[in-house]
């Protein structure tokens, strides 16, 4: 009877279900398998990351209660509102600096040359591309320019070659920016200039953007009509200077 009974509690231990120690290895398991980092969802964490590098407070929206797709929606949200559109972007970074000009000048020449050229300077700084000025300001120096232009071919003598040289040196360093057909001729219609005086100085811009480079330039000046374009406001002098210069 007693040997009975015992082989019955061996037979009831021995079909007793061992869940605590099943579920301790699953649980083991688990814990291994969470841990490894090529298990772990990937577009989670990215979401994270992403809404943590453009505001720190939507990452809340990213917890293990939220749906993924809620959370991404959140973060497209929270981009296109604290993002500026990349074209825009790309437009304000891509605006180039002005190239500076560099021009060795000569030091052998009277005041009245150096005076001339230092306008020419000063306006190719102060008129160059994007630099904001106003309309009255900008035709201002458009007449300190034709100024320095005029007081170069009609007044300078013995140093008229160095500083007219020196000048198209200077329009042709600029001839994509500042001297470009663009930019030279802006503000002409408030250009407080007398008739004649507007056209001269037309020409002579003209004139220096053609016959300014010295490569192609006896070409270039077969186009040059300069009876007409030395016509208004240029001395008698001042034509035989200017084409002395050119040859003609």
């Amino acid at each position: 009877m007693a040997t009975n009974q015992n082989n019955k509690q061996a037979q009831a231990a021995m079909s007793v279900p061992k869940a605590p120690e099943t579920q301790a290895a699953q649980v083991s398991s688990l814990s291994t398998t969470t841990a490894t980092p090529e298990n772990v969802s990937a577009p989670v964490l990215v979401a994270v990351d992403v809404a943590n590098a453009i505001n720190l407070d939507t990452a809340v929206a990213t917890d293990a209660t939220t749906p993924l797709a809620a959370a991404l929606s959140d973060l497209g949200k929270t981009i296109a509102s604290e993002v500026q559109p990349i074209a825009e972007q790309v437009v304000i970074a891509s605006v180039p600096n002005p190239t500076p000009i560099f021009i060795e000048v000569p030091t052998n020449i009277s005041n009245l040359g150096k005076l001339v050229i230092q306008e020419v300077i000063e306006y190719s700084e102060n008129m160059k591309p994007r630099k904001p000025i106003s309309p009255e300001e900008g035709a201002r120096h458009q007449v300190l320019l034709y100024r320095a232009l005029m007081n170069t071919i009609n007044n300078l003598e013995d140093d008229f070659t160095e500083v007219f040289s020196t000048i198209l040196k200077l329009f042709e360093a600029g001839k994509d920016g500042v001297f470009h057909e663009m930019y030279v001729f802006r503000f002409m219609e408030l250009v407080a200039l007398p008739e004649n005086d507007r056209k001269a100085f037309h020409r002579l811009l003209n004139l220096i953007k053609v016959g300014g480079p010295v490569k192609g330039r006896e070409i270039a000046l077969k186009q040059v009509d300069f009876t007409n374009t030395l016509k208004f406001s240029v001395t008698e002098a001042g034509r035989q200077r200017v084409m002395g210069y050119f040859g003609k």
